[in-house]
């Protein structure tokens, strides 16, 4: 994580006194964009703002900052961040299949959907964030070989899930899980493991800001 510091007299120079605040916000979202970065948390006067805060205080006149301080993260370790939780999920998510695998071959047939519910929901969180992952990944060049197929076979076999479940069909549910799914997220725990290999040894590019020199000079690392 990286702060970046402006000051009243750095935003002068940028903007004309009837700006408002949310013209501060999209200048310098576009801006850290642009260079791979992405602002986790403006704080303005001392004051660390909520998404919430952000929409009451876009309006406001920009005469009433003294300073805005800029957290910003670079895309690379947000990657790498999303990598690593997917990494440590995995196999919780695996275990919990094999345990309604077992119960089903002992007879019991206990489906408790709550738990079934929030299973498949995870399933289809995973299929999301890895769709997140692909356009990043190319600007870093870091694609991975046969991720093509495997989010496809991913993608079909959650869908089948959410098919069974919305059918209510929990036997059938409980077969594509044990027979598809545990398969499914060992290979994708494989292909996370490479990637992030892949983001841990290719150093990334450089990147050159274009916010005001007395932002750059006040930049601190956290």
């Amino acid at each position: 994580m990286e702060i970046y510091k402006i000051t009243k007299s750095d935003l002068a120079d940028f903007f004309e006194p009837q700006a408002t605040i949310s013209e501060v916000f999209t200048w310098l979202e576009t801006d850290f964009m642009m260079q791979s970065k992405l602002v986790c948390q403006f704080i303005i006067n001392g004051r660390e703002l909520t998404e919430s805060d952000e929409i009451d205080w876009a309006a406001k006149p920009l005469n009433i900052i003294n300073d805005i301080q800029v957290k910003v993260q670079d895309e690379r370790d947000l990657i790498g961040d999303v990598v690593g939780a997917w990494l440590d999920a995995i196999p919780e998510i695996i275990g919990f299949i094999e345990a309604i695998a077992k119960q089903n071959s002992e007879g019991t047939q206990r489906f408790n959907v709550k738990e079934i519910l929030k299973l498949v929901h995870q399933q289809e969180t995973f299929v999301s964030s890895l769709m997140s992952l692909k356009a990043p990944l190319k600007r870093y060049g870091l694609e991975i070989q046969n991720w093509e197929t495997a989010e496809k076979s991913l993608y079909d076999y959650v869908m089948q899930c959410v098919k069974h479940l919305e059918n209510k069909n929990f036997v059938q549910l409980i077969e594509t899980l044990e027979y598809d799914g545990a398969n499914a997220l060992e290979q994708w725990r494989n292909i996370l493991f490479t990637m992030k290999e892949k983001i841990g040894n290719d150093k990334p590019g450089e990147h050159t800001l274009s916010l005001p020199s007395s932002t750059r000079n006040g930049k601190s690392a956290s």
